[in-house]
């Protein structure tokens, strides 16, 4: 079965009507004889840009009910549920941080790292993200100093990995450089400004004033090689 998107679920969703979103949820399927479609589970395409901005509107606004029942019924691709964790955690929202994290343990399957994915270089179906690349859950909510997402996705097992040197050339650096050298220079930034975040410094350090130090002295030695970093 396929699931065309209902022109009236932006709006629905925006007025917090619950009702209303599994009405057209329903409405909008088409069975293989094209008439009216059964449940929506399992549905094969949800791809589209309207699926994923109805997802993150819903969490943005709070509507976690909604947010359930298009979970439930569509079937997202990992990229759409990534970021939508990502609007949830810019959001503040620690129980829809929760459930998306479940979510997000199915893909361990696909041989996904979950923990660590960032919406990737060269993955032009994202282009249009308000989210920079190199910028991961944990991330964001120490960005955020939001200690208690931020502690609930290191429960998780979720870390911010060190950026390589900069003289890295690592097939994965080299890449990146080639690709895009402003968005590999964001992502380094982005990566830095969550380890010397508060949150982080004090949840995953053993002494975050130490830590303050060491850090510091090696943002200065990247500001003399690196100008983005000045």
């Amino acid at each position: 079965k396929k699931l065309k998107f209902p022109p009236r679920l932006l709006g629905a969703i925006q007025e917090g009507q619950l009702g209303l979103v599994q009405q057209l949820l329903e409405s909008g399927v088409e069975a293989p004889g094209g008439g009216p479609g059964g449940p929506l589970r399992n549905v094969e395409e949800a791809e589209d840009r309207s699926w994923r901005e109805a997802l993150n509107l819903a969490i943005r606004l709070g509507h976690e009910a909604i947010a359930d029942v298009l979970l439930a019924n569509i079937k997202f691709d990992f990229r759409q549920v990534h970021e939508a964790l990502l609007v949830a955690v810019d959001t503040n929202q620690p129980a829809v941080v929760h459930r998306l994290l479940a979510r997000l343990e199915r893909e361990k399957g696909r041989k996904v790292d979950t923990r660590s994915f960032s919406l990737a270089f060269f993955d032009s179906s994202i282009d249009g993200s308000r989210f920079a690349p190199g910028v991961t859950p944990l991330t964001l909510a120490c960005q955020k100093d939001l200690y208690e997402i931020a502690q609930l996705l290191m429960d998780q097992g979720h870390a911010i990995a060190r950026p390589h040197p900069v003289s890295c050339a690592c097939l994965e650096c080299s890449n990146a450089r080639r690709y895009d050298l402003l968005k590999f220079s964001l992502s380094r930034i982005n990566t830095y400004r969550g380890i010397a975040s508060r949150a982080h410094l004090s949840l995953a350090s053993e002494d975050a004033m130490l830590a303050a130090f060491q850090l510091s002295r090696e943002l200065r030695r990247l500001a003399r090689k690196e100008p983005e970093f000045k």
